[in-house]
């Protein structure tokens, strides 16, 4: 690799007991399972059929992210963040987790929201643009989903982290048996929201998991100019927070680590925070060009330790998959994509007014304020455009 340090001063850890490691030298080592060529370093912690519902997963989300940078020039979506290369990590988090769990994405977990089971339709419509706007009128984007326990991402970097910690903490205080997942990139640990945050964790002892995925840029910044910390994990120990590195491009040590850390936050009420060191073998955006500040031979490099090439290695070897089971499997699913977007782009457009709908259970007096103001504000635009005006 071009950073030979990055996995650690001996390699990444291949032992599967992960509360077994003690010294500061042995927690720095990302837990592996599967090496770059699919071969199992040891007993894997799931079953052959895991590996290849896992497999399919990763497969079905590259798909779907491959397939939106291939129409994104058409001029139907608007800007988007692709996440080539980090699959495993998004797929290996997300399927750890009960359906009672929340999880607080980012702007780039399209993976996770496909995970978790929420319709294509929904993600498209995200992103579909009509009059030079994304059309965002309809529930998943506006309000999140209580159905898909998906809390919806800002922008802004790192400032969903002490959302998480209330959300953990009323969580605690019911008793119940839930854990938040937020998700976060390198770049997030870099503000002081991240670090309030997890110092808000630390204190409350919620159940939360921190789960960063170290691609190694913000936008165009280097981690190591991001931080003179040896890992961005050990950060939790400032906060009495327990922390772990894994793999990121190892889908099997992803789900190991997250489920058995989940499990604990939810029986202990203790948070955690996890690195996985993966890579963004893509722009950050749609918008971004990636040679300005990294080398062809780079993304080379971190191609080779795609996670797709370990699952699909492991199972060809065992006589699971083959190379035309994928190309029909690849072909099916963008075959129901390009079918979705059809439906899509013939969706009737919400009107502005659902945006105040759902403040509250039931509209306060100054809810209902704002609603009549947006309306008279609305009204003279509709009848120029030949809108219908809402009573």
């Amino acid at each position: 690799m071009s950073d030979p340090d990055w996995w650690g001063p001996q390699g990444p850890q291949e032992v599967p007991d992960l509360f077994g490691r003690r010294s500061l030298r042995e927690k720095r080592e990302p837990i592996r399972f599967l090496d770059p060529t699919g071969r199992a370093l040891t007993d894997l912690p799931v079953s052959d059929r895991e590996v290849l519902e896992l497999h399919k997963l990763m497969l079905y989300c590259r798909t779907f992210d491959r397939w939106i940078q291939r129409v994104h020039p058409l001029g139907a979506f608007s800007r988007y963040a692709p996440f080539e290369g980090q699959e495993a990590s998004m797929v290996g988090s997300a399927s750890a987790l009960s359906d009672l769990d929340w999880i607080i994405p980012t702007y780039r977990e399209y993976a996770v929201f496909l995970v978790r089971g929420v319709p294509v339709r929904e993600l498209l419509l995200r992103l579909v643009v009509r009059k030079g706007d994304p059309l965002k009128g309809h529930e998943l984007t506006l309000y999140g989903s209580r159905r898909y326990r998906i809390v919806m991402p800002a922008g802004a970097v790192g400032i969903m982290t002490s959302v998480a910690v209330g959300i953990a903490w009323g969580i605690k205080k019911r008793g119940a048996r839930e854990v938040v997942m937020t998700y976060l990139g390198d770049g997030a640990t870099s503000k002081g929201d991240f670090h309030e945050g997890l110092n808000m964790a630390g204190v409350l002892r919620v159940p939360a998991v921190f789960f960063c995925q170290n691609n190694r840029y913000a936008i165009s910044l280097r981690v190591e100019r991001q931080t003179a910390s040896p890992t961005i994990a050990e950060k939790g120990m400032a906060y009495g927070i327990d922390w772990y590195r894994v793999d990121g491009n190892d889908v099997v040590a992803v789900r190991h680590v997250t489920s058995t850390l989940a499990e604990r936050a939810r029986s202990e009420y203790v948070p955690f925070l996890v690195e996985a060191l993966t890579y963004r073998l893509g722009p950050h955006t749609t918008v971004d060009n990636p040679r300005v500040y990294r080398s062809d031979e780079e993304v080379m490099e971190w191609r080779a330790q795609d996670p797709l090439i370990r699952t699909r290695a492991y199972l060809k070897e065992r006589g699971m998959w083959s190379d035309d089971e994928e190309r029909v499997y690849v072909e099916r699913v963008e075959s129901e994509l390009n079918a979705e977007i059809e439906r899509v782009l013939k969706e009737p457009e919400l009107e502005p007014e659902v945006i105040l709908e759902d403040v509250y259970s039931y509209p306060t007096r100054e809810v209902l304020r704002s609603m009549e103001e947006l309306r008279k504000q609305l009204g003279g635009i509709r009848v120029s455009e030949g809108h219908r005006t809402p009573t």
